[in-house]
C-alpha cells in the first residue's frame, strides 16, 4: 500500500514537472523574437530619460509621484513597482533593451505558472491546468502586455493578483499566520504595480460563491480597507493630472456605452481569431445603431445569463464567464478613461477564456475515443497560437515599423505621426520628419510633441532661432512642457547666450527640482563661464538627487 502511494505521488511530482518545463519552454519560444527589440514609445520617458531608474537612492521618491517621475505631469498613472522593476533591469543591463524584454518574458512566464498553480488548486486537474496555463502564454492578445517594454504593468500586476488569491484560498483551508499577511502584501504591491488590480476583491467573492463560503471575513475586511485607503489616497495625495485631458471625460455614459459592448465583441473575436492585432483602436463614440453594439450586448447577456443558470452544473465555466467580465471592468471606459478598447486590457480577463478551452479540451482528453483527436488538437491549437505569437513580436521590434502599421489601422492618430518624425529625426531623415509632423498638426493643431519635433529638427540642422520658435510653441500648447525648456536652453548656449540659457535652467529647477539635467547644465554653463562657486553649487543640488556629472552627456532631449 505504501509503495502505491509513493508511486502516486511520484506520478503527481513527475506530472508537474514536466508541465511546468513544457509551460517554460512554450512561452519563451513564443516570444524569444521579441528578444531583439528596442525602446519604443513610452519605453523612452519611462527608461531612457528617466533618471530615476539610474540610482536606487531615488526609491523613496518613486512611491511620491506618478509614473513619469522627473519628466513631471505626463501621466496619470501611479505604478512605483514598475519603475522599480526598470531600476533592477538598469542595474543588470544598463539601458541595453534585450535584458528590459527579458524581464517581460520572465514576468509572463510567472503568471502562466501562477494560472497553473491557482487552478490545480481550485479545480484539482492537472489536465485542466496544464491546457489553461500552457494556452494562456501563447495567446496572442498578450503581445502588446509583453514584447512592449512599457506594458509591464499588466503582468506584474498579475502575478501579484494571482499570488494574493491564491494566498487566500490557501488560507481559507488552513488559516495560518503568514497565509494572512502574504495576501495582503500580495494586493498591496498588486496595487502599486497597476490600478486596475482593484478589482482583486471581486474576485475573491468570486472564488467564494462558486467554490467556498467567505468564512475569514477578518482577512476580507482588511482587504477591504486597503481598498479603501488606495481610493482615497489616489484620489488625494496621488492624485496625478497629465496636462490636457481626455475628450472621454467630458462625454456621458450613455455616449460611451455602445463603445462598451463593441469593444467585448472585438476581444472576443480577437481571443477566438486573433488576427489584425494592433496598439491605438483610438478615441471613438459609436452609435447605438452599430450591429457590433448589439452583438456585444447579445452575447454578454448569453454568456452571463450562461453563467447564472450554470452556477451549480458547470461552476469551471460559469466561473470563467464572470471573471473574465470582473476583469475587464476597470477598462471597458464606464467611468472615462483614456481609450475605448485596448489589447492589453485582456491580460488578466482572458485568463477565464484560457480556463473555458482548458476545460473542454480536458473534458474530450479522458473520452477513450477522442483522447487522441484531443490531444492533436491541444497541441495544434497551442503550436498554432505560440507561432501567432512569435510572428506578433515583429510589430514591437523597430519604432518604423510600428508606427506605419499602426497608421494602417488608425490613420488619423498624430501621435503615431509624431513619433514617426521623431524615429526619422535620429535617422537624419529630415524632410520626412517634417512631413510627419505636418501630418501631425492638420489632424491636432494643440499637441505640443509636433512643433517639439519641428524644433529638434531645425535644432539638428543649426537653424537655432527656428528651433526655439517651435519648441515655444510647444511650451504654449503644454505649459510644463520641461523638455521643450531644456532644449530653448541647448540652443540658447550653441547660439553662444549662455546668459539666456542659465535663466531657462534655473526655470527648469523651479517648474521641477527633481529635473536632474537642468542641473547638469548649468554646473556646465557655469564652468564655462569660470564662474566655479555657482559651479559647484549646482553640482551638489545634483548629487544631492542622487546623480553625478559622469552620467550625463551634454546631450539633447529628443523625447
Amino acid at each position: 500500500m505504501q509503495l502505491v502511494n509513493s508511486n502516486k505521488l511520484y506520478s503527481i511530482k513527475l506530472t508537474t514537472i514536466c508541465s511546468i518545463l513544457f509551460i517554460i519552454f512554450i512561452a519563451l519560444f513564443s516570444y524569444s523574437a521579441s528578444l531583439n527589440g528596442k525602446f519604443i514609445w513610452d519605453d523612452n520617458n519611462l527608461i531612457r530619460y528617466n533618471s530615476d531608474v539610474k540610482e536606487f537612492s531615488r526609491i523613496p521618491s518613486v512611491f511620491k509621484v506618478s509614473l513619469a517621475g522627473n519628466l513631471g505631469k505626463i501621466y496619470k498613472s501611479y505604478r512605483p513597482l514598475q519603475i522599480l522593476s526598470y531600476m533592477l533591469d538598469y542595474r543588470l543591463w544598463d539601458f541595453n533593451a534585450f535584458g528590459y524584454h527579458l524581464t517581460n518574458c520572465l514576468l509572463h512566464i510567472g503568471v502562466g505558472l501562477l494560472i497553473y498553480w491557482l487552478t490545480r488548486i481550485i479545480f484539482d486537474d492537472w489536465i485542466l491546468s496544464f491546457i489553461t496555463a500552457s494556452f494562456y502564454v501563447v495567446l496572442p492578445i498578450h503581445t502588446e502586455a509583453i514584447a512592449y517594454i512599457s506594458g509591464r504593468a499588466d503582468p506584474l500586476a498579475a502575478i501579484f493578483i494571482l499570488f494574493s488569491l491564491i494566498s487566500f484560498i490557501k488560507y481559507d483551508k488552513q488559516p495560518k499566520a503568514v497565509l494572512f499577511l502574504l495576501t495582503l502584501l500580495g494586493y498591496v504591491f498588486a496595487l502599486l504595480s497597476r490600478e486596475s488590480a482593484i478589482i482583486l476583491p471581486l474576485l475573491i467573492v468570486l472564488y467564494c460563491l462558486f467554490f467556498s463560503k467567505l468564512r475569514r471575513w477578518k482577512l476580507f475586511i482588511g482587504i477591504a480597507l486597503i481598498s479603501v485607503g488606495y481610493m482615497i489616497l489616489r484620489l488625494t495625495v496621488l492624485r496625478f493630472s497629465a496636462p490636457s485631458k481626455d475628450f472621454y471625460v467630458y462625454t456621458t455614459i450613455f455616449q460611451r456605452l455602445p463603445g462598451v459592448f463593441i469593444a467585448i465583441a472585438n476581444y472576443i473575436k480577437l481571443l477566438i481569431i486573433p488576427l489584425d492585432l494592433h496598439m491605438e483602436y483610438g478615441k471613438k463614440l459609436f452609435s447605438y445603431l452599430n450591429p457590433l453594439f448589439w452583438l456585444g450586448l447579445i452575447m454578454s447577456i448569453l454568456l452571463l445569463f450562461y453563467a447564472w443558470t450554470h452556477r451549480m452544473k458547470n461552476k469551471i465555466v460559469s466561473f470563467s464567464i464572470v471573471w473574465f467580465y470582473i476583469c475587464l471592468l476597470p477598462n471597458l471606459n464606464l467611468y472615462p478613461i483614456n481609450a475605448y478598447m485596448a489589447e492589453h486590457w485582456l491580460y488578466l480577463a482572458s485568463i477565464g477564456f484560457a480556463i473555458v478551452v482548458g476545460y473542454y479540451l480536458s473534458y474530450w482528453w479522458r473520452k477513450d475515443a477522442f483522447r487522441t483527436i484531443a490531444f492533436a488538437l491541444t497541441l495544434l491549437l497551442i503550436c498554432g497560437y505560440a507561432f501567432l505569437t512569435f510572428q506578433q513580436n515583429e510589430y514591437w521590434i523597430n519604432t518604423t515599423f510600428f508606427c506605419k502599421r499602426t497608421l494602417k489601422y488608425s490613420p488619423d492618430n498624430y501621435k503615431l505621426y509624431s513619433l514617426l518624425a521623431n524615429t526619422y529625426i535620429r535617422d537624419k531623415k529630415y524632410d520626412d520628419a517634417i512631413e510627419a509632423c505636418q501630418k501631425s498638426i492638420e489632424i491636432k493643431p494643440s499637441f505640443p510633441y509636433s512643433y517639439f519635433n519641428l524644433g529638434l529638427v531645425y535644432m539638428d540642422l543649426g537653424v537655432y532661432d527656428r528651433a526655439i520658435e517651435y519648441f515655444q510653441i510647444s511650451i504654449s500648447k503644454n505649459p510644463e512642457f520641461i523638455n521643450a525648456y531644456n532644449n530653448i536652453a541647448v540652443c540658447y548656449f550653441e547660439k553662444g547666450d549662455i546668459d539666456s540659457a542659465i535663466e531657462v535652467c534655473k526655470k527648469i529647477t523651479e517648474m521641477n527640482p527633481r529635473y536632474a539635467r537642468a542641473y547638469y547644465n548649468l554646473t556646465m554653463f557655469y564652468s564655462i563661464k569660470g564662474e566655479k562657486k555657482e559651479a559647484d553649487k549646482y553640482e551638489r543640488k545634483l548629487e544631492e538627487l542622487g546623480h553625478t556629472m559622469g552620467e550625463f552627456a551634454f546631450e539633447v532631449n529628443v523625447e
